[in-house]
């Protein structure tokens, strides 16, 4: 479409995010500065170069993106905008560089607007991703003594968030305090309390916690998704319905959305709910016939609930077989034929595949690992299993990434007769 008319530039810059999205950064780039050639302003333009940059690890982009907002942000408020946009994908990056690159344009956009809270606010999270908590707190704190920071509810609730971070909550929790005051019925206000107590262990007050969400000003069905997966991910089953809660008033209010639906789904299973969890799921497959998280979920819950390994084999071939490295699907996929007569050498192939995916020095490489040695013990492969066993240990040793129960069977499984 751009070729059949090269000077509209929305149809250009869709097709610069899209030869970006297939891998192609160069003419990507090129499509970018095609634009900043017909229109110097152009905020799309910038936005894909920062993305190229970033895509390629190409600092020299980044900055020829940045040095473009430094010189048009003065006099024009979509430039500054832009200026936000990289901030933000340099946050994405987690590129130490890139990072400081936006550091650096955040304090002369802070020059030019020293009362501008949204940017205050963006530049402590890149301080906290640099590791610089502390100048963060400093100069937040620097605002919050002033007539207008001190009536910011965010403001102050990002200070709770940065001490609970750096582990002080005895300073969270006055800031806390002065938040309710300041907004008792907002959101951040709640999550900000949820989290505190989440961050201590203190899971037995987070009774009745989905309430305080529901009658919560500014809420929308993100946010109480979002709240809801921080809740499910709590290891109490009581917080988990406080969470299955919200997922279920975020699905009133968007029914529509996939992510809402696992979320629950996930969530209900969790809380033993499991007829209800099979319902959705089925629900989901047959929209999404080839979603691996469906598909993997649903095997998960058939082969574990109900020993059906016949369907859930099925329905983990089928992801497999459009998504062969995935590797959720690997692993349950060799978990169901550890189970059935006969097929411990095909689980054992799916393990060592999953092994060799895995990220080195980490709890998916270790966990592998220990079930490749748990199916090797079965197989009667003493020095096999032995060899994956001690290299799990070994992963464990320099990370912690075992639990005491997986621990304790490595030790029974490398037994002597074992």
């Amino acid at each position: 479409a751009a070729g059949s008319n090269p000077n509209h530039s929305g149809l250009l810059a869709a097709r610069a995010r899209a030869e970006m999205a297939l891998g192609n950064v160069r003419l990507g780039t090129q499509l970018a500065r095609m634009l900043l050639t017909d229109d110097p302003n152009n905020v799309d333009a910038v936005e894909l170069l920062v993305d190229a940059g970033i895509r390629s690890d190409d600092v020299a982009l980044f900055d020829e993106a940045i040095e473009l907002t430094r010189a048009k942000s003065a006099g024009d408020p979509n430039m500054t905008a832009a200026g936000t946009q990289i901030v933000a994908r340099a946050l994405l990056s987690r590129n130490s560089t890139f990072l400081a690159r936006g550091l650096e344009l955040l304090e002369m956009e802070r020059r030019r607007n020293p009362s501008n809270e949204p940017l205050l606010i963006l530049q402590t999270e890149v301080l906290i991703a640099m590791g610089r908590a502390q100048e963060a707190i400093q100069q937040l704190e620097a605002y919050c003594a002033t007539p207008e920071g001190a009536e910011s509810v965010e403001a102050q609730v990002t200070l709770v968030d940065l001490y609970r971070i750096t582990g002080d909550m005895e300073r969270a929790e006055e800031k806390l305090r002065i938040a309710e005051q300041l907004g008792p019925d907002n959101m951040t206000v709640v999550h900000a309390r949820c989290l505190w107590l989440i961050a201590q262990q203190r899971t037995d007050e987070l009774a009745g916690i989905s309430a305080a969400y529901l009658s919560a000003k500014g809420t929308t069905p993100g946010t109480l998704a979002a709240a809801a997966s921080v809740l499910a991910a709590v290891d109490s089953t009581a917080v988990k319905r406080e969470g299955l809660k919200l997922f279920e008033q975020a699905l009133s209010l968007s029914p529509g959305s996939l992510g809402i639906r696992l979320g629950l789904a996930t969530t209900a299973y969790q809380t033993g709910d499991h007829e209800q969890a099979k319902r959705l799921y089925r629900d989901m497959l047959e929209q999404y016939p080839f979603n691996a998280r469906i598909l993997n979920d649903l095997a998960w819950i058939l082969q574990e609930s109900e020993g059906d390994y016949s369907t859930s084999l099925e329905l983990a071939n089928r992801g497999l077989k459009r998504f062969p490295e995935d590797p959720h699907l690997l692993d349950t996929r060799g978990t169901i034929l550890a189970k059935i007569p006969g097929r411990l050498p095909e689980a054992k192939e799916d393990f060592a595949k999953l092994t060799s995916l895995a990220e080195e020095n980490t709890r998916s490489k270790a966990k592998a690992l220990l079930q490749l040695g748990r199916v090797c013990s079965q197989l009667n492969e003493s020095d096999q299993a032995r060899q994956h066993l001690e290299a799990a240990l070994r992963i464990d040793g320099q990370a912690s990434v075992l639990t005491p129960g997986e621990r304790d069977e490595i030790g029974s499984l490398m037994q002597p007769g074992k």
